[in-house]
């Protein structure tokens, strides 16, 4: 069983590095969707996660690609969590466009 961050390494290095072509749009991993790909999804089975992050630089058999749409409505098996690392705006704390309390 491979865990996460042997997943997850082996989309920036390792064998398979190269082996899929950067220059080729990647879609959707769902049947029937012909949406370009903006996140990649990973899971560990051994703590019975779900992750969502950024697209990979690289495809990588170990992960799938998914569109906005169908990464903001996904779910997880009961007993399984999701963790959800896509981008997120950071709120300014100082300065002009800091929030007024």
């Amino acid at each position: 069983m491979v865990g996460l961050s042997t997943a997850l390494a082996a989309i920036t290095s390792g064998p398979d590095r190269g082996r899929y072509s950067p220059v080729m749009a990647r879609r959707c991993a769902r049947p029937d969707c012909s949406q370009g790909a903006r996140t990649t999804l990973a899971y560990e089975y051994e703590t019975s996660t779900v992750w969502l992050a950024p697209l990979s630089d690289e495809a990588h058999p170990m992960t799938h690609d998914l569109c906005e749409a169908h990464a903001d409505r996904m779910s997880v098996p009961r007993g399984w969590q999701l963790r959800d690392r896509r981008d997120v705006v950071p709120l300014p704390l100082f300065g002009d466009n800091a929030l007024a309390s």
